[in-house]
């Protein structure tokens, strides 16, 4: 008996682990294609890419997990319907034997999303961004390769070697302005909404209307005018439920108790698990209950994104946002308690 309440519980959470996992990897992808567009700078950077992509995973796992939760309960209900295991489950563990196993693994499933809800995801997407930001503007600006870095229609700087912004034994073709200059080294830095690259301890050479002139410098500043800057802007993502229910913006004040809706829907769904992991519908009716169970979540999902949109544009108040919200949640539970036989 202790085995079989092992084996239920352990194949409840491979199952969310895998339909999670499929999920993230499937969000990692379309992240890593958002960031950059193919091309052949894509590749020299591909390392920073994926770390950098890899950040914003656990701010994707949070709003769809009511949808992980049923699709991991449909798969072990389909397991143990394919091995006739529900059948001796049924007949040989009554759930007072293992109901407060059960309801731990729900209370540390559900603890575990809050805290990545709530500390990890705001902190890892805010690292998201600063990447994210940093390898634009770094395809913007152009990426290293074969000792040379061509910035189109204006420079082209060879080098050594690098390490990191820096150039060691500088030779630049400054196409506007005529200049050719070489220096002990060159670094690349942002600074006031520009791309600076600053050459240090060189010689400058200008040609301008057939004259030539010879400047030694220590320190000479050259700015990228044509390239605009991508820069960190905070959005939603980069907080927790509380610190966005007291945002003075009302799209954040919103989005914080559409954070609470989720939670709610989630603790919903994780203490209705027993019914769908354990349902023994008719074959007819099977596929049509989890077709509309899944249809159901959706319209759940989307109807509280419509709630939110109303109190934006201060259509309805936090009370009717609340008050909605509640009841769709009741309905929703009723339909599970109604049309899914666990007995």
């Amino acid at each position: 008996m202790r085995n079989a309440r092992s084996y239920i519980i352990y194949s409840y959470l491979k199952y969310i682990l895998i339909s999670t996992l499929i999920f993230l990897f499937l969000v990692w992808i379309s992240q890593i294609l958002r960031i950059v567009n193919i091309q052949s700078s894509f590749y020299s950077q591909i390392i920073d890419i994926f770390l950098a992509s890899s950040f914003a995973l656990p701010s994707f796992i949070n709003p769809l997990l009511p949808l992980l939760i049923i699709f991991s309960c449909i798969f072990f209900n389909l397991k143990l319907i394919g091995n006739n295991e529900i059948i001796i489950f049924k007949q040989y563990l009554a759930f007072n034997n293992y109901r407060g196993i059960f309801f731990f693994t729900l209370f540390t499933v559900a603890i575990f999303f809050f805290i990545n809800g709530e500390i990890i995801s705001p902190k890892s997407y805010s690292k998201y961004k600063v990447k994210e930001i940093e390898i634009r503007n770094n395809f913007n600006l152009g990426i290293p390769s074969n000792n040379q870095l061509d910035i189109k229609d204006e420079l082209r700087l060879f080098f050594k070697n690098t390490d990191e912004n820096f150039f060691y034994d500088v030779e630049a073709i400054i196409y506007n302005d005529n200049q050719f200059i070489i220096s002990e080294k060159a670094q690349t830095k942002i600074n006031d909404d520009a791309f600076n690259i600053n050459f240090i301890n060189g010689k400058r050479i200008t040609f301008e209307n057939n004259e030539k002139s010879y400047t030694v410098f220590d320190k000479l500043n050259y700015v990228v005018k044509k390239k605009e800057i991508d820069k960190l802007l905070y959005d939603r993502d980069h907080y927790n439920t509380l610190e966005l229910i007291n945002h003075n913006e009302k799209d954040y004040e919103i989005h914080g108790h559409y954070r609470i809706f989720n939670y709610l829907f989630l603790l919903t769904l994780l203490i209705s698990s027993k019914k769908l992991i354990f349902n023994i519908s008719t074959s007819q009716n099977y596929l049509f209950n989890n077709s509309i169970l899944i249809i159901l979540s959706v319209i759940l999902l989307t109807k509280n994104l419509f709630l939110s949109n109303l109190f934006i544009n201060s259509n309805i108040t936090l009370l009717h946002y609340y008050l909605f919200s509640i009841i769709g949640l009741l309905l929703y539970n009723l339909y599970i308690h109604y049309f899914y036989v666990d007995s």
